[in-house]
């Protein structure tokens, strides 16, 4: 008993923490390596905590989250058969589908209701800033028709951009084949 309320009190002390903290990691490592029935136990607990965290607690949900995202993001800078993968993956869905009239009725639908809340949002945009800055609605029209046309040139152009950055890569790959050989 008295082992115990000794061992409280100097864990408050950060230099002898940190010593307990790294026996117990060896002495845990060696009997994870030791007792098998321990290791299944332990893993099944852990599995059962990661669950109920990832559940419960949005910080750690979001910081995982974000791990993957960034470890996602790195597997594609780095790794080209994972990245021909996925794009041949994009494609391939967008390709082979048949679609029955059921289907394209729903599809379009939900084309027509996306399309008719952005008209809604837009219209009562257009009503608040001509509200705001005493102009004409007509006025507001005019801007938001500018800004849209301007936005679906950004559009175009990230894609023009993006065909002539695969083609000249395409090129530089051909030409340091060719000089290689």
């Amino acid at each position: 008993m008295m082992a115990r309320l000794n061992t409280k009190r100097r864990l408050k002390d950060k230099e002898y923490d940190d010593k307990h903290r790294a026996t117990v990691r060896i002495n845990t490592r060696r009997h994870l390596a030791e007792n098998r029935l321990y290791a299944t136990k332990n893993r099944t607990a852990a599995k059962t905590n990661i669950k109920r965290r990832w559940e419960t607690d949005d910080k750690y949900r979001q910081k995982k989250n974000k791990i993957t995202r960034e470890k996602l993001k790195q597997r594609w800078r780095t790794d080209s058969k994972y990245r021909q993968k996925k794009q041949a993956n994009r494609t391939s869905q967008t390709r082979s589908t048949t679609l029955t009239v059921q289907q394209r009725y729903w599809r379009r639908r939900a084309r027509m209701l996306v399309a008719e809340k952005e008209r809604h949002i837009n219209h009562a945009l257009k009503q608040k800033m001509a509200q705001q800055s005493h102009i004409s609605s007509l006025d507001c029209d005019m801007i938001f028709t500018r800004a849209n046309k301007i936005e679906k040139t950004t559009k175009t152009l990230k894609d023009h951009h993006m065909k002539l950055a695969k083609y000249v890569s395409a090129a530089l790959e051909n030409t340091a084949n060719k000089s290689s050989v």
